[in-house]
This record gives structure tokens, sequence and C-alpha cells, in this order.
């Protein structure tokens, strides 16, 4: 049976005020803690790039980057309607953090059957809807039934502000003319050093079995592939209004 997942407007009040907080709930009957990834994120990019965020033509509504929810034990999620319509709690969570995670969920079989399966060229970074389309929300996921998904994945997804890019993009001497569907960075930069600090990376590598949830919103983030050395997988994908 699936369960909602429900944080309060008031907790979300007290994660933005206080991100170094870890919040607690359940779940149908489950425990989990919710927890900021990257806490004072503008700041973090100004820092990293010695600028202030500039007036670029991307939108940056963040003060705190990515919220990561782990259950404690495996639980059957319902995120979304018959129409891929995401739920209001978790259209409220993106707005505020941006990319939302689950450890140790996983959808209903239909929804997991259903949609396609991708994998990326490692460090292309891009959104996957057009803005004209009403389906904005990504949503990633691994199955813990499926043969070869139930495995941790070898490479892992990194997420980033928009605004991020765009610095990365001008560190690099790209084309800033306008803001691309796609960007190829941080090639040949130590990524680990970047990662909580500028990216934030879905690791999928919670052990065999582990079902894992990440959804965000195209229009104001981008995101790729982290082979690392191997490309791993594809992973499942579901695209929400």
């Amino acid at each position: 049976m699936p369960h909602a997942f429900a944080i309060s407007t008031k907790d979300l009040d007290g994660l933005a005020r206080d991100p170094r907080r870890v919040l607690s709930g359940t779940v149908g009957g489950v425990r989990y803690e919710a927890r900021v990834v990257i806490a004072d994120y503008g700041e973090r990019i100004a820092r990293h790039y010695g600028t202030p965020l500039p007036n670029a033509p991307v939108e940056f509504p963040f003060r705190h980057f990515g919220l990561r929810c782990e259950l404690e034990a495996p639980v059957e999620l319902r995120l979304y309607d018959a129409s891929r319509v995401l739920c209001a709690t978790t259209r409220d969570m993106i707005a505020r953090f941006g990319p939302v995670s689950f450890t140790n969920a996983y959808l209903d079989p239909s929804a997991r059957a259903d949609g396609q399966r991708n994998i990326f060229p490692s460090l292309d970074f891009h959104y996957d809807r057009a803005p004209d389309q009403d389906n904005q929300y990504s949503l990633f996921f691994r199955d813990p039934f499926d043969a070869v998904q139930r495995a941790p994945r070898d490479s892992t997804t990194l997420v980033l502000a928009n605004v991020a890019a765009y610095l990365q993009e001008r560190k690099e001497g790209g084309d800033l003319s306008k803001f691309r569907s796609l960007h190829h960075l941080f090639e040949g930069e130590d990524i680990a050093t970047l990662i909580d600090e500028i990216l934030l990376e879905q690791r999928w590598s919670a052990p065999a079995g582990s079902g894992e949830i990440i959804v965000f919103d195209n229009r104001t983030v981008l995101h790729a592939s982290y082979y690392n050395g191997k490309a791993g997988y594809p992973i499942g994908v579901r695209y929400l209004i």
C-alpha cells in the first residue's frame, strides 16, 4: 500500500531557519529523518567563484540546497497521482530546497514498470524538459525489485543550481549569450571537493535491495551523470506535472 510523504509547512519553515536541524517523523509507521544537504548555498557559490551571485538570465530561488529523507525501513511512497501530478508537499519541498531525495523508498509496481530508463554522458549538465512543457519535474528512481537496479549503481547523479552552472561556464570560458539546455562542465576538476559545496550528489549507493528516489524541478537546476570510472546501469525516469 503506498503512503503519502508529508512534512508540515511549520517544519519546513524550521528547516529553512536552521538548516543544521534534523527533522524526524513517520510515514507508513516507519521513522524517517530529513536533513538539508547544503546549507547557505548561495554564500558557498559566491565564495567558490569569488564573486557575488550575478544578475544572470537564470533563476536562483534557494537559500539552502537539497533535502535528503532517509527511512529506517522500506516504504512504498505515493509521490504523484494518476495524472502524474506531483503531490503538494513534495512540490513545496522542491520549491524551497531544490532536489529532494528518499532512501529506502520505492514506487508502486505499475509506476516502476512505466516510463523509461536513462543514462547520460558523464558531466553533461542539462535539463530534461523544454520550457513550454507542462511536466517540468523529473523523478529518478532505483527499483529495489529489479534484477539489475537492486544493486548499487556505479555512476551517480550530480545536481546544481542554474546560477552555479552559469558561473562555471563563465569560469571555463564558455558561451554565455544564452542559457543552453546542455553544458559540459567540471571536466578535469576534482569533483570530490565540490560535492556538498557546489554540487549535490545522488550516489545510488544504498545496500542491495534498497529503493532510492530523487525528484527536482528542471526550471531551477541542471543535472548530469557522473561516471567516476564506470557508467553503471540506466536509472528509472518519470516526468511529472
